[in-house]
This record gives C-alpha cells, structure tokens and sequence, in this order.
C-alpha cells in the first residue's frame, strides 16, 4: 500500500513537471524570431522599453486576469506582465515574465 501512494506521488510530481515545463517551451519557441512576426502574431505591445545593449523589451500583458471589488465597482487587469527581449538585429533572444510591479530589466 505504501508503494502505491509512492508510485501515485512520483506521478502526480511528474505530470506537474511536463506541464510547467510545456509553458516554458511555448514561449521559447520566439527565441531566434524577428520582432515583427511576434508583433504580427501578439499585437501591439502594451509598453517597449531600451536595454543598455541598443535593443528593446516588448512588454505585454499575461493573463490569468483579476478582477478587483472596490467601491467604485469592479475593475479587471492583467496579474502578470511578459518581456520578450528583442537585440539591435530585431531578433528576439530572450523572455522573462514577471508580476506587475517587478521590473523587465536584467
């Protein structure tokens, strides 16, 4: 019975792994794309920011969304911002995402 629960508990542990690991992946699929097919295929960015290498950080919004119950009413946003990393070439190199109020920069 032991080794059921152990066996169950390494799966569990597994699965949870492959499926981080498949949102990691999706997104490094822009990793060596030109800034313009991600525009074409993101939209507009919500902000572009300089680096200190001569490039850009494309900044957009990452679901999930919230919604907020002030007394005004409700008020729904993003929770999490994504930076795709664009070099002086316009190719993208690198992402990171991040909470809202943590900052793109490296």
């Amino acid at each position: 019975m032991r080794n059921f629960f152990t066996i169950r508990f390494f799966c569990i542990c597994l699965s949870a792994a492959f499926l981080f690991q498949g949102c990691a992946l999706s997104l490094n699929h822009w990793k060596g794309v030109k800034k313009s097919e991600l525009i074409s295929t993101w939209g507009a960015p919500k902000n572009i920011l300089p680096t200190r290498k001569g490039g850009n950080i494309l900044v957009y919004d990452r679901s999930p969304w919230e919604t907020d119950m002030n007394y005004l009413g409700n008020r729904t946003s993003p929770t999490r911002l994504i930076g795709f990393y664009v070099n002086k070439m316009g190719i993208v190199y690198d992402w990171k995402e991040f909470p809202l109020g943590k900052t793109l920069y490296k």
